[in-house]
């Protein structure tokens, strides 16, 4: 690419300082319609240049933004009380949402020329020009007869149009319909021949799952069946690391919070976007950790049923413990609230 553009460059330098005496109208023609093939195939290098660095510069925005959400992923957990957490995941949500706005300006196709079939189409213009140039200048100084019984080929006025294509296209992997009821394809991936590879190497980055899954390419973090491959092993992480329609697939985000997350890396519900915290989320979320009913909201379907959750999940561990609790710093402010419950967990206490 360099080459063709340094040698479009000095030919355009050429043109530049041709003398036009002595050349008749058709032939300056050819050589400004040159100039202008050469001026517009340079504009395009500098404009994909621009584009080049403007997405190196998002690429770096995303992986710094990432490290802050890793920090932030490790330092929510259920050990802290609710106005801490509150805190991290409004942090959180903030660097969610400027990594969403990233993501989106990625995922426009960068504008790379087929340099090839640049540098062809406009050596086909250079030919014509000069083939031109020499038979009007031979005409003018020994054979004029000749410019009159020289076929010359037409060069078209208007500039030829450069072919773009996106850098690395990959195959689309899901259709996104109305919300929640997205069309998740889960064999992109096997027929790239890469799920297997990726599981491998799954299973083999157990110790470091967070560098893994930042090296994988959008299309296997856009992948269910591989994504909830990885939520079974960490299910942080791969609420976290999840891209396009699984942000807002409500069938994975239930699936996510039923999981139990053996690492303590982070709660599952604190990684999704807020809008994706709907009732049967939360329900799924507090049947496996009753502590998650600090999500609940009134306006859902499944209020009675979270609460009913919580309150057997709380009385269960209670049951459980050996050593006495502290019910403030142990249970949400929300059941501590209900009477009757509390009544319950009392008698609970009383009879360990």
């Amino acid at each position: 690419m360099q080459e063709e553009r340094k040698a479009q460059e000095k030919r355009l330098k050429e043109i530049q300082g041709t003398s036009l005496q002595g050349l008749s109208d058709e032939a300056i023609l050819e050589l400004l319609a040159e100039r202008k093939h050469l001026e517009n195939a340079l504009l395009r290098y500098i404009q994909i240049d621009e584009a080049k660095a403007e997405h190196e510069k998002l690429v770096n925005a995303e992986k710094n933004v990432e490290e802050k959400i890793a920090h932030l992923n490790k330092e929510i957990s259920p050990s802290k009380n609710d106005e801490e957490l509150l805190s991290l995941v409004e942090q959180r949500h903030k660097l969610e949402a400027e990594l969403i706005k990233i993501h989106k300006e990625l995922e426009v196709p960068l504008p790379i020329t087929k340099e090839k079939q640049v540098a062809a189409e406009v050596s086909k213009v250079v030919e014509k020009t000069v083939s031109a140039v020499e038979v009007e200048a031979q005409s003018v100084d020994n054979e004029p007869t000749k410019v009159a019984s020289h076929k010359k080929e037409e060069v078209p006025a208007e500039q030829p149009q450069i072919s773009i294509q996106p850098v690395s296209p990959t195959k689309a992997l899901f259709k996104e319909d109305a919300f929640g009821e997205e069309e998740i394809k889960l064999d992109g991936l096997q027929e790239s021949g890469d799920f297997e590879k990726f599981v491998y190497q799954l299973e083999a980055s157990r110790e470091s799952l967070g560098s893994f899954l930042q090296s994988l390419p959008r299309e296997a973090r856009s992948n269910k069946s591989f994504m909830l491959k990885v939520a079974s092993i960490d299910p942080a992480y791969a609420m976290h690391y999840a891209v396009n329609g699984l942000r807002k697939n409500e069938s994975f985000h239930v699936q996510i919070a039923s999981l139990q997350n053996n690492r303590n890396s982070g709660n599952a519900i604190a990684e999704m976007d807020p809008e994706m915290h709907t009732g049967k989320v939360i329900l799924a979320a507090t049947r496996q950790d009753f502590h998650n009913v600090h999500y609940i909201r009134e306006d859902m379907p499944e209020y009675d049923e979270i609460l009913f959750a919580a309150k057997k999940g709380a009385l269960e561990k209670i049951s459980q413990l050996k050593e006495a609790v502290t019910l403030n710093a142990f249970l949400p402010k929300i059941l501590q609230q209900d009477e009757a419950f509390m009544a319950e967990v009392e008698k609970e206490i009383a009879n360990k």
